[in-house]
């Protein structure tokens, strides 16, 4: 119900209707926070506290992000709350090209030694 309350104001929508077979949950809240590391940090603290309160496994959180530019800070908080996670649909923001030759240009700054960066 909500997704399609939030689909229908969409002017340019394709006609769809949205559906679950699950049973009704919890109200949906929203937090709005000012930058994409603080909603990084809320939700890997989210996740962290779910599990450590309902007994609950990494299984049963899923992410579900708009662009694939919001992936690194998700990716950060998960990694500094030590939480595994995997991404489908696209690639780690560590594991992009660009992004994996910058982090070895800066690893032979610090040590020219190193072969393999």
């Amino acid at each position: 119900e909500a997704a399609n309350s939030i689909i229908e104001k969409n002017k340019t929508r394709l006609e769809k209707v949205v559906w679950t077979a699950n049973d009704e949950g919890p109200k949906i809240v929203v937090n709005r926070l000012l930058t994409d590391g603080e909603e990084g940090r809320f939700v890997a603290s989210s996740i962290f506290e779910n599990k450590m309160e309902k007994q609950m496994m990494n299984n049963d959180f899923a992410i579900l992000y708009r662009t694939n530019a919001q992936s690194r800070a998700m990716e950060d908080a998960l990694r500094k709350k030590d939480i595994p996670y995997r991404i489908y649909g696209g690639l780690s923001f560590y594991q992009r090209k660009e992004i994996k030759d910058v982090l070895s240009y800066l690893r032979l700054v610090i040590n020219p030694k190193d072969e393999e960066a």
